[in-house]
């Protein structure tokens, strides 16, 4: 195997190290119950996740036909989701291991977002 010299390593967490798509639709069809929508199935879900909270929420709003509750719906779901964000989240299948090889002498951290004017990790 090929060893590179590397100082830091830097992983994107969500959608990369972890999956958090069963908490994210939990969160959004807790928060579609309270407003009284109906519920969203996970596969649909799965197709608004990757951009952020606000497209994510602007395509649910808008395909069950409620955009005009879109900011309520955004800030009900930010609540629910920051309580519940590692209820069923897990990290993807041989991540543990992976991580687990960096050598002892790299900095690795990882961006848990750049959207929305927020950067987090390192």
């Amino acid at each position: 195997m090929k060893r590179f010299n590397v100082d830091v390593v830097v992983f994107d967490l969500d959608g990369t190290l972890i999956d958090s798509k069963e908490d994210i639709a939990n969160s959004l069809n807790h928060t579609f119950n309270e407003v009284g929508y109906d519920p969203v199935p996970l596969k649909v879900i799965e197709g608004y996740v990757g951009n952020g909270i606000v497209p994510l929420i602007r395509m649910a709003v808008e395909s069950n036909g409620h955009p005009e509750k879109e900011e309520e719906v955004t800030t009900l779901f930010r609540e629910r989701y920051w309580a519940h964000l590692l209820d069923k989240t897990r990290l993807y299948p041989g991540v543990e291991e992976t991580l687990g090889k960096l050598d002892e002498n790299t900095k690795w951290g990882w961006s848990l977002t750049s959207r929305n004017g927020m950067q987090r990790g390192l």
